[in-house]
């Protein structure tokens, strides 16, 4: 590492240390405003596997100080156990609170019909796992039991992200504008995946999707560097259209696929043996 990236570190830090004690009030701010960021994910990651790719997930409203609530454009249906696994690993993914508590809400009559409870403190309660709700119009309302975990996270992650920003400036070999960067668009790798146009783009190039190739890249981006099941596959992206096929469909179909990702050798559809597939990026 170059000597003056080391003195940019130190003075990122005294910055740090600086804004900290300078401007703490802006911190809500910040933090309302990345949580937002992140429930509106975590509703277009539900979207997408509800095989709903082009409904939109509607601006996420704070109703009270740690309360928030996910609202969408049309309804859908939903799988209880996979909403937990989504909503739990998003927020550990971008460090939201570990303390949460999760319920369902039919828009029109305001009733609760799913909800449970994550909590590092007690016995977490999860209820109804394992069901499949029907579709119908939903509102997701998360509630955070604990507002201070997150108090210091934008202070203790400066320097190192203005460090980033100063080593991609300096050192990157590609460069994308922000022009590029569409609605709805999904970072895997060193592609930019649009679910809605079944596209795939990396530097100026475009790389268009069948149907199917852009259904099972949605399905193994969702449980990324997990094993997703052969038959569960199958159903998704066959099945469900009333399509009966082998499971050698599924491998050329992930052959054909992993052709596509080929431009980022980092970016791996693995199979497990007898049990699936998984996405792996590094």
């Amino acid at each position: 590492m170059k000597r003056r990236q080391y003195i940019l570190l130190i003075l990122a830090t005294v910055m740090c240390g600086f804004s900290a004690w300078t401007f703490s009030g802006k911190n809500d701010s910040y933090t309302e405003k990345h949580t937002e960021i992140v429930l509106r994910d975590i509703g277009h990651q539900l979207l997408l596997h509800a095989n709903d790719s082009t409904s939109r997930v509607l601006p996420v409203k704070r109703i009270e100080e740690n309360s928030y609530r996910i609202e969408f454009q049309s309804s859908f249906t939903f799988v209880t156990d996979t909403m937990v696994a989504i909503i739990d690993k998003h927020l550990k993914k971008y460090n939201l609170q570990k303390d949460y508590m999760v319920n369902v809400l039919n828009c029109e009559s305001k009733s609760v019909i799913f909800g449970y409870e994550v909590s590092s403190k007690t016995n977490s309660v999860q209820p109804c796992l394992g069901r499949r709700q029907q579709k119908d119009c939903y509102i997701i309302q998360i509630d955070f039991l604990n507002s201070a975990e997150t108090t210091y996270y934008w202070f203790l992650t400066f320097p190192f992200f203005l460090f980033l920003f100063y080593f991609i400036k300096n050192n990157a070999s590609e460069k994308t504008t922000s022009a590029s960067v569409e609605p709805d668009t999904i970072k895997i790798g060193k592609f930019l995946f649009i679910p809605t146009k079944n596209q795939l783009k990396i530097k100026n190039e475009v790389i268009e999707l069948s149907k199917h190739e852009n259904k099972l890249l949605v399905l193994l981006n969702t449980q990324l560097n997990e094993v997703v099941d052969r038959d569960y596959l199958i159903q998704e992206i066959w099945e469900k259209d009333g399509v009966i096929v082998t499971s050698r469909s599924l491998d050329v179909l992930v052959s054909k696929l992993r052709k596509k990702l080929n431009e980022d050798p980092l970016l791996q559809i693995i199979n497990s043996h007898s049990k699936g597939y998984k996405l792996v990026t590094e």
